[in-house]
């Protein structure tokens, strides 16, 4: 029988180890390269899923910031249409006292006041100023010139004003013509214009 030499016998060894790890090393290698490559492919779905799932949620924010600047655009349009019509209304506003204050003036302009004159119970306001003027300052006033005469509210504890409302300016102005001739008297009568 043929005998194999021990260094053929080690040759020989050494080879099949050899081809034995190569092979293993390959089976390692492609069992490795499968297991990566499945992972990669879950990593992938996994990845693949939440950015689809990011995309989404941009795209959603994307809608609301749309429609937030849609409002937003409107808001400011409507803001500005209000503070427009504010300025509108504070004009009409300051006119309109403007024009209340002068028909209020213009209706005062045949006003005058009678100051410092004593009450009386049950006093005819009308008859005591048509005296009263006679008396003290020599202008007669018939019913007809004057239109209203009241008292008005006036300082506690001093008779309160008497406002007289006469028929035009002209017979206004015959009365105030002559309140110099009141405060020379002294007596404490005094005749004002009626203005605000």
């Amino acid at each position: 029988k043929k005998t194999i030499k021990e260094e053929n016998l080690e040759s020989l060894v050494s080879s099949i180890v050899s081809k034995i790890i190569e092979q293993n090393n390959k089976e390692i290698e492609n069992k490795i390269k499968e297991e990566t490559k499945k992972r990669c492919m879950d990593l992938e779905k996994y990845y693949n899923s939440k950015i689809d799932k990011l995309e989404n949620n941009i795209e959603k924010l994307e809608q609301n910031v749309e429609t937030l600047t849609e409002k937003l655009v409107s808001n400011n349009k409507e803001l500005r249409e209000m503070k427009q019509a504010q300025l509108e209304i504070e004009y009409t506003a300051k006119e309109a006292m403007r024009l209340g204050n002068h028909n209020e003036q213009y209706s005062r302009k045949h006003n005058f006041k009678i100051m410092g004159v004593n009450e009386k119970d049950k006093e005819n306001t009308w008859k005591l100023v048509q005296d009263l003027l006679k008396s003290t300052i020599n202008v007669g006033l018939d019913d007809r010139e004057i239109v209203a005469a009241h008292r008005i509210p006036g300082i506690k504890g001093k008779p309160r004003p008497i406002i007289v409302k006469v028929a035009n300016t002209n017979i206004k102005a015959r009365v105030m013509r002559k309140r110099s001739v009141i405060k020379q008297k002294g007596s404490g009568l005094k005749l004002v214009d009626d203005v605000t």
